[in-house]
């Protein structure tokens, strides 16, 4: 799900997210995540350490956006997950 999509359906969300919540968001972008998907992305490096630690990490949009391409470079979709032309256009413009 794009990000113009997922805030259409979900107006007026708030950040920094939870880490819980950051993860359910990037599950209903159709993206294979969790707490510990975001954990081992921070740990790796992959994800620029939000504020915080653990389940308590505070997630802004950019956060996000940094897991979302590198859980789609890896293909790492939910089986209700897909890609169209216009998810793959917004994850290469950022």
């Amino acid at each position: 799900m794009s990000g113009s999509d997922y805030r259409k359906l979900f107006p007026g969300q708030s950040y920094p997210k939870r880490t819980a919540a950051a993860a359910a968001e990037l599950v209903t972008r159709g993206l294979k995540a969790s707490v510990a998907t975001l954990d081992y992305l921070v740990n790796k490096g992959v994800v620029q350490r939000p504020r915080g630690e653990g389940r308590n990490r505070q997630w802004q949009p950019w956060h996000i956006l940094q897991a979302i391409h590198y859980l789609a470079e890896q293909d790492a979709f939910t089986p209700e997950g897909w890609r169209s032309e216009e998810h793959t256009s917004e994850l290469q413009s950022h």
